[in-house]
This record gives structure tokens, sequence and C-alpha cells, in this order.
């Protein structure tokens, strides 16, 4: 008997795990994100509302420089490779982070929050283009 998203979606039988493990991996994905926004969003603001049109050339302007490095990655690295080191990256990078804020708070303070604000909004960028 058929499922009945095989027939919506012209899925086959074989195909069904990977597209689920797929959809909540996704999921976990975006909630990350959305759970990190907020803490993004406090630790920007910081410097005053006028900060964030900075906050938001700082974004472009590291993506400019970091999206060639990404690319002669992707061109040069097997495919599993590439998203595993990337994704060790920006877990290593988060994880950074949070040591920063919970063992030494007294740090945290206005240019750790916008290298927090911009480091995230490039985090955001490429983790959903790996994905």
């Amino acid at each position: 008997m058929r499922h009945p998203f095989q027939s919506l979606f012209n899925l086959r039988q074989h195909e069904i795990l990977s597209i689920f493990l797929a959809m909540l991996y996704f999921f976990c994905v975006l909630t990350a994100l959305m759970v990190l926004r907020p803490a993004r969003e406090s630790l920007g603001i910081q410097g005053g509302i006028d900060t964030v049109r900075w906050l938001f050339i700082g974004t472009a302007v590291v993506t400019l420089a970091v999206n060639p490095v990404f690319g002669w990655l992707v061109s040069r690295l097997r495919r599993r490779l590439f998203i595993s080191v990337t994704y060790l990256f920006f877990s290593a990078s988060l994880l950074v982070f949070y040591s920063l804020m919970t063992m030494t708070p007294d740090v945290i303070g206005i240019t750790t929050g916008q290298v927090f604000y911009i480091w995230f909004s490039v985090f955001n960028l490429f983790v959903t283009m790996v994905f």
C-alpha cells in the first residue's frame, strides 16, 4: 500500500526515510537560527540603534570577503568533507562565543556584541546555503 505522500510528491519507498531526515535536519537548522536571533539582536543593539546600519554594512563586507573563499573550498573539497568541515567550523565558533559569554561575562561589551551580530548574519547565510 502506498503512503499518501508517495503519490502526492512522487516518492519511492526507499526515499521516504532520507526525505524525512532531511526535513528534520532543516527544521533543526532553522530552529537554531530562530533561537539565536534574539541574542544577535540584543547584543548588536548594545551600541545604540544608529549602529545597526553599520552592522548591516559590516555583514555585507564580511560576506563579500568570505564568499570567494567559500566558493574556492566548494570547488576543491569533496562534498561530504566540505559539509562536515563547514558545520564543524560553525559549531566550534558558536561554542567559542558561548564560552566567552558564560565564563567571562565581563568581557561581553559593545564590540563583542557587534562581532557576534556580524558572525551570526554570515552564519545564517552559509549554514542555510550549505544545507
